[in-house]
């Protein structure tokens, strides 16, 4: 069911009983109610405090009620990675503006809205009332620093302290030569030192080009935040941007974030593929430019210089500038609200997966210390069902593209690509080619640096002392990526339990397994079901039920998944999850994906009813 929120915001009061209980008040302004939100924009002088168009001013107040009520309703999940019932959301917005008739025309809403609802999944419904007595743009300024004054800004980009923004402000500062203005949100002040750090350091490479850096604060009572997902943060990041911009009477902002983030394709189902964040997909940066141009009655360009590049690419151009010593103190955690000042980096969500496999494949691990991780990403276990699945899903997707041939079978396997292609101003099958060459790209430097990681772990994966869970474990067991030092711990270890040897070993037709099923053969293969506890578990409730044909075959969400969770001591399903027999043999692909092809079998499409299949074949 979707959850429906109707904000009052700067002072607007409902009709008597409009909205009755599900009303909620945001203000920036301190009217009566007491000021709830509070907006500062650090490092502005007071000539660019005056010259702000009325219509950008409003603009920086309306994405900040956006950005606030988003946080105020929860989706009903913990975890940026996971989603409930309760994901979608209904907004309705009552906003005072100063130019109400800009605002309440209906090209102007119908982009906010559409623009808003791909961004972050929801609904969103703007009213717009004439503002009485809103407060002077200075209000907001923290007028601590005249930063601006030391030239003509020629270029102003996003910049959010990770590996991408550092990478574009390089780009900017020190190869293309420009006078770029950095624009930050700083949700917390955790990062502090680090920007200070990136800025000081840019300084001394820049010189008299070291950028201007603004600072966008917004505060809010913490008791209040029932959501940190924060899918709509690009919009504030782009609302602060072009309104700086339009101040320097510049018509463009640039975000720089790679393209397999950008386009961000789904890796699983059962992970936040498909909702997973829009932050620059150019369907959102498509509709930013529109709106932008819109209100400012000219050409307004928001744009992503790095759409055509991977992790690893963007930071062997940050290597390349001799600028690594920078690496080190920016930020990349989708986990901000958990971050620390000694780990800043969980370890576990895909964005720390993606910089660690990134800053491998570009040979800036010494620039990278792994105490700024909570957990070690490729050797550590990782607690969780879910921390498991989307690092099983990022490594399955690049082998999925690898498979790819060409750009009508990307199509075919991926149809997110066809709301992709009208916003590339590309023909659609050179934009389709271009984002297979991307991810192809992106799939080649994973497999180097799991080879990379194999063969500098193959000393531990012999002895078996790495967690059975780990990242390197998964590559070597599901990817075919073995190195001959670990196929040779499997050989030795088949000889061991296999052959003459398999003591206490009971058969059923082509099915072997010992006391407690850790351990299972499958036509003389061997599988070690030692740390997959889900599929351990199913073939030993399905062989104590005897469910080896159709007639005694069990119902998956009604008896085999209870089962498995309830003995498997298993987080419980989040609301309006569907459990589904293949994530028990996770990834689709490999070794123990054959496992649960060869072994289980359907009783019945729609059935829901499974057995083993341990005939002789």
């Amino acid at each position: 069911m979707r959850t429906e929120r109707i904000f009052w915001c700067g002072g607007a009061k409902p009709e008597s009983g409009y909205g009755a209980g599900h009303a909620l008040k945001l203000d920036l302004w301190e009217r009566g109610l007491g000021k709830t939100v509070t907006l500062k924009i650090a490092d502005m002088n007071r000539r660019m405090g005056r010259t702000i168009a009325p219509v950008f001013h409003d603009l920086l107040e309306v994405a900040a009620y956006v950005w606030t009520a988003d946080q105020m309703v929860s989706r009903g999940a913990k975890d940026v990675d996971t989603f409930g019932e309760k994901w979608r959301r209904t907004f309705e917005l009552h906003i005072p503006v100063r130019v109400p008739e800009m605002w309440n025309s209906a090209q102007v809403k119908k982009v906010l809205e559409q623009t808003l609802g791909f961004l972050s999944d929801d609904v969103y419904d703007f009213t717009f009332y004439p503002a009485k007595n809103a407060p002077a743009f200075q209000m907001y300024l923290d007028l601590g620093h005249d930063s601006v004054t030391r030239g003509e800004v020629e270029q102003v980009m996003l910049f959010s302290g990770g590996l991408d923004s550092l990478s574009g402000g390089i780009e900017e500062a020190l190869n293309q030569k420009r006078r770029c203005m950095w624009v930050s949100h700083r949700p917390t002040h955790k990062h502090n030192r680090r920007h200070r750090e990136i800025d000081e350091l840019m300084a001394d490479r820049a010189k008299s080009l070291r950028p201007a850096h603004v600072l966008v604060d917004i505060n809010k009572d913490s008791k209040v935040t029932k959501e940190t997902t924060q899918r709509p943060r690009s919009f504030l990041f782009a609302a602060v941007g072009a309104a700086v911009a339009h101040m320097l009477k510049l018509n463009s902002v640039r975000f720089y974030e790679n393209g397999v983030v950008s386009l961000n394709l789904p890796m699983a189902e059962q992970v936040v593929g498909a909702r997973a964040t829009r932050t620059t997909h150019p369907q959102v940066l498509k509709g930013f430019s529109k709106l932008m141009t819109l209100l400012s009655g000219g050409e307004f360009t928001v744009e992503n210089p790095f759409l055509w590049e991977t992790k690893g690419q963007v930071i062997e151009r940050i290597v390349n500038a001799n600028c690594g010593q920078m690496i080190t103190s920016s930020v990349s955690c989708a986990h901000t609200h958990e971050a620390s000042l000694k780990h800043p980096h969980c370890g576990v969500c895909s964005q720390c997966i993606d910089r660690r496999f990134g800053i491998a494949y570009a040979k800036a691990e010494a620039f990278d210390p792994l105490e700024n991780y909570k957990l070690e990403i490729f050797t550590k276990s990782r607690q969780r069902d879910v921390d498991r699945i989307l690092g099983a899903a990022y490594l399955d997707r690049a082998e999925e593209f690898e498979s790819i041939h060409d750009w009508s079978e990307l199509m075919e396997e991926y149809p997110e690509v066809t709301d992709i292609l009208p916003y590339l101003d590309l023909p659609a099958a050179k934009g389709a080619a271009r984002i297979l060459d991307l991810y192809q790209q992106h799939s080649k430097e994973i497999r180097t640096v799991c080879e990379m990681m194999l063969d500098r772990y193959k000393g531990q994966m012999f002895s078996q002392s790495l967690d059975g869970d780990c990242l390197v474990r998964t590559m070597y067991e599901s990817r075919g990526l073995a190195p001959i030092a670990a196929n040779a711990a499997e050989a030795s270890q088949r000889t061991e339990s296999g052959g003459d040897a398999k003591g206490g070993i009971q058969k059923i037709g082509r099915l072997e397994y010992r006391a407690g099923f850790e351990e299972v053969w499958l036509d003389g293969d061997l599988f070690d079901l030692s740390k997959r506890d889900k599929a351990r578990l199913c073939i030993e409730f399905l062989v104590v039920k005897k469910a080896f044909d159709k007639k005694s075959a069990c119902h998956f969400a009604d008896e085999i998944d209870p089962y498995v969770r309830r003995h498997g001591h298993l987080d419980p399903l989040t609301p309006n999850s569907e459990p589904k027999l293949r994530q028990y043999f996770f990834p689709s692909k490999g070794k123990f994906a054959k496992l649960g092809e060869r072994l289980i079998v359907s009783a019945g499409r729609g059935t829901g009813r499974y057995y083993l299949n341990v005939q002789k074949q």
